[in-house]
């Protein structure tokens, strides 16, 4: 099952899922029970150091917010040092300063909190501040713990290399051990269309590749911009119909396909689009089989990588800078000789990549104190999450 295929079927699960076993947290406790070595002796490998990152974070973000007056405050007008009064004396007190002027203390205080809870930057009181505050410490400490639980989920050894793509933050992070060495935006799945946190290994790269679209695409978008276009529009983007998803399928001719009958869906039809531009695939994709159909791939067009919400795709992973990453699983340039579609490229040393969702992670893994980067949970999982913990036999 290739393309961006699998995504119609796919339920939107919280949990993650191990394409290769080997990265299971557990993997250790369950080959030390299978080989009859679990005994009172047996030492749990030491969370990852992302985990790790969470629970110093938490403790600093505790002793430093928590501790504080948890007191409602209202809404108004925009304040700035030098303000006093009533209100400015509220804001104090909740933030465990005590006086009616809006001085350098508060300013300072104001700055680290905005800092701490990925607020725009500044010293000034806006309603977007005054509504972070009456949040509450325990709706951010909630929120800490559900995260610090998606990082538990991966392994104590994410690897010597390996990539992270977190879907909240529309992010690839590239890692040699600790030290985080490159990263660019991506385009995620949409809110129907979501893509699944995963965990497996890089396999291969390859060149020139097939855009197999989606059945429920081909049923929705293009078989009608087919019938309107007729043979041109189809001979134009390249598209090839094919008689199954089989190695051996049989290339149909445009008039051997009963269109209307696509569009209605009473027939299933594997439409894919040849190598060359304006391919959905650009010209590389990075492949860590799974059931999904879920990879990383280039793309043509660039200018949704502009966009701050980049949830857009039918759930696979579109690449900003595909050859940065290519260039660092390879540890060179690969090319392609010749036009020939789907050309392998293998990954010499097996390299983890963990789509996981961060909806807050600490912005520096290696220095918990700065703060946390808190996103928007673009397919509502906190929620489902938080109700499947509390009530883990439901």
């Amino acid at each position: 099952m290739q393309g961006e295929f699998a995504y119609a079927q796919y339920n939107g699960d919280i949990v993650m899922h191990y394409i290769d076993q080997q990265l299971h947290p557990d993997i250790a406790v369950r080959e030390a029970i299978i080989a009859g070595n679990f005994d009172e002796n047996f030492k749990i490998s030491p969370p990852n150091f992302i985990e790790a990152s969470f629970d110093k974070a938490l403790t600093d973000y505790q002793n430093k917010w928590a501790k504080l007056p948890q007191d409602k405050l209202e809404r108004g007008r925009i304040l700035r040092l030098g303000a006093r009064g009533k209100r400015i004396a509220k804001i104090n007190k909740r933030l465990g300063l005590v006086d009616d002027v809006f001085n350098a203390n508060l300013a300072n205080r104001i700055r680290d909190y905005r800092q701490v809870h990925d607020l725009p930057s500044g010293n000034h009181i806006d309603d977007e501040l005054i509504d972070s505050l009456n949040r509450g410490a325990a709706y951010y400490i909630n929120k800490i713990r559900l995260n610090r639980h998606r990082a538990a989920e991966l392994p104590s050894n994410l690897g010597e290399k390996f990539i992270l793509v977190d879907v909240a933050s529309q992010q690839l992070y590239m890692y040699e051990g600790r030290n985080l060495v490159n990263q660019m935006r991506v385009i995620v799945g949409t809110a129907d269309n979501p893509t699944p946190m995963l965990a497996g290994y890089m396999r291969y790269s390859v060149l020139n590749p097939y855009w197999n679209i989606p059945t429920d695409l081909t049923r929705d978008r293009y078989a009608r911009r087919v019938i309107d276009g007729g043979k041109t529009y189809f001979m134009a983007n390249r598209f090839e119909a094919l008689s199954g998803w089989e190695e051996d399928a049989k290339i149909l001719s445009y008039s051997e396909v009963d269109w209307e009958a696509v569009e209605s869906g009473k027939q299933k039809l594997r439409l894919r689009q040849r190598p060359g531009l304006g391919n959905g695939m650009g010209d590389i994709k990075f492949m860590f089989p799974n059931k999904y159909g879920v990879y990383l791939h280039d793309t043509h067009n660039e200018t949704p990588f502009k966009l701050d919400d980049r949830a857009i795709s039918a759930g696979c992973v579109r690449l900003e800078k595909p050859w940065l990453l290519a260039d660092w699983l390879h540890g060179k340039r690969i090319e392609s000789d010749n036009s020939k579609p789907e050309q392998i490229v293998n990954v010499e040393q097996k390299i983890p990549v963990y789509i996981s969702y961060f909806t807050t992670i600490p912005k520096n893994l290696n220095s918990p104190n700065d703060g946390f980067s808190m996103r928007k949970d673009i397919y509502g999982r906190d929620v489902r999450l938080r109700k499947s913990l509390e009530s883990p036999f439901s």
